[in-house]
């Protein structure tokens, strides 16, 4: 009954967060999204200490840990992996030419695989010591579901081409826009630009779905999913509000799929086929050519 009440609680703050966000702070301060994670997942966590009372309702040392360090990564990616950060942190600008034009991309590629995946599991094995199978880097275990799989990522793709045609999504994808020349895009670019996205989705459900899950699960059980959806929700805001709206169901969703079969690398496969699928309907759409 407490977890269906905190699962309960957890949805409804992360939908009315999003809905007061789209409608009152679309452009506020980065450090807004940062002060919403904090106090959900405060929230969060002060209703299970209230459901669990006693001494296994505060944090563990193995929880201590990474809530505070995913938070701490959080934030630093939040406030300097991001685009403009290559600028601000290394005065580095974009330039002429396909790969120049994506460099601010691949540069969010880069600290994305150092502070959502490297540096956990750094903490993974020398903090917590505790070996990588243990947050979901083991390989396997989801063949038997390889037909909800399939399914997820049809119906993903369904939905991407619907959006396609919606103007708020054709500002927002392809995420490769900037290498487009004359209605033409390179076939290399692209498939460069696709294995660093790709690279976006590896660290990010290692992180997500691999660290926050499993370093959560043995205190907070099932409901670690809610908590580690909590960021991964509240940092999609800039994003069309759908896809934002999306990302809280979708984190739930992948958060039950990597408990089922303890890896987290189901995940990346669908999160990435749902965003290629994106990418080449923008691309239709805009009318685009892949030249060689």
């Amino acid at each position: 009954m407490a977890h269906g009440r905190i699962a309960a609680l957890s949805v409804g703050l992360l939908v009315g967060a999003n809905l007061l966000w789209y409608a009152h702070f679309p452009r506020a301060n980065r450090l807004l999204p940062l002060a919403t994670m904090l106090l959900i997942g405060g929230t969060f966590v002060a209703a299970w200490a209230y459901a669990h009372r006693g001494a296994s309702g505060l944090p563990s040392r193995r929880s201590a840990i990474v809530l505070g360090s995913g938070a701490a990564l959080l934030a630093v990616f939040w406030m300097f992996g991001r685009r403009s950060g290559l600028s601000t942190l290394f005065g580095v600008q974009a330039t002429a030419g396909p790969h120049g034009a994506l460099l601010p991309f691949y540069y969010v590629a880069a600290t994305s695989l150092l502070l959502r995946m490297a540096v956990p599991w750094l903490v993974s094995r020398y903090a917590l010591r505790i070996d990588a199978r243990d947050v979901g880097y083991r390989a396997g275990g989801g063949e038997r579901r390889w037909h909800l799989y399939a399914l997820l990522a049809v119906g993903g793709a369904l939905l991407a081409v619907a959006a396609a045609t919606q103007p708020a999504f054709l500002r927002a994808y392809p995420r490769c826009a900037k290498a487009i020349v004359d209605g033409q895009l390179e076939l290399s670019v692209f498939l460069v630009y696709q294995l660093a996205y790709l690279t976006l989705f590896v660290s990010g459900e290692s992180f997500w779905r691999g660290y926050l899950l499993f370093g959560l699960e043995p205190q907070y059980g099932r409901a670690a999913i809610y908590l580690s959806t909590i960021p991964y929700a509240v940092l999609h805001y800039g994003k069309p509000q759908l896809e934002a709206l999306g990302a809280i169901a979708a984190g739930i969703l992948l958060g039950h799929l990597a408990l089922w079969h303890r890896s987290f690398w189901a995940g990346v496969a669908i999160h990435y086929s749902v965003a290629l699928s994106m990418d080449l309907a923008a691309l239709w759409h805009r009318g685009v050519r892949l030249t060689l």
